[in-house]
């Protein structure tokens, strides 16, 4: 059982490497090569530890194994993202919108009622006190019944 166990695992650690090396070279991370190297050894150090010494800390084996791969994922999106300042309005790899106000905000970009405080007045309630000109009837002070947009 430990041979058919360390010949798939030195498969599994050899392809690995080999997604490795495919995508750095795909993306664009420096020195592929070396990449897939310290995955494989991160990878294949712990498959030896979890073959040669039968009483090694599973936690410990699993913080070795995945070491190289975590290192190269995080090399990874930084090549892919660089050093451009993150925009806390979107996610990651999400299209990045750069016109018209926030979801929520209105054109001044302060808020849906139009005020940066919160709970500030709208004029949907009555007798608001804001100064969009209705007065707490349904009309505006021209007349014209339907509050804004009537």
């Amino acid at each position: 059982m430990t041979i058919a166990t360390g010949t798939v695992g030195v498969l599994v650690v050899l392809a690995i490497a080999g997604l490795v090396y495919r995508d750095a070279s795909r993306i664009g991370v420096g020195r592929p090569a070396a990449w897939a190297a310290l995955v494989c050894v991160t990878t294949g150090g712990a498959l030896v530890g979890f073959l040669a010494v039968p009483t090694v800390p599973v936690p410990g084996l699993l913080a070795v194994a995945i070491a190289g791969p975590l290192l190269y994922l995080f090399e990874r999106d930084d090549a892919r993202h660089g050093d451009e300042p993150a925009d806390p309005h979107t996610l990651a790899d999400a299209p990045t919108r750069r016109s018209g106000p926030a979801p929520g905000a209105n054109e001044s970009g302060t808020g849906t009622d139009g005020n940066s405080r919160v709970g500030g007045n709208d004029d949907s309630r009555v007798g608001g006190n804001d100064d969009s000109g209705v007065d707490g009837s349904g009309t505006d002070r021209e007349g014209n019944a339907g509050g804004r947009n009537g």
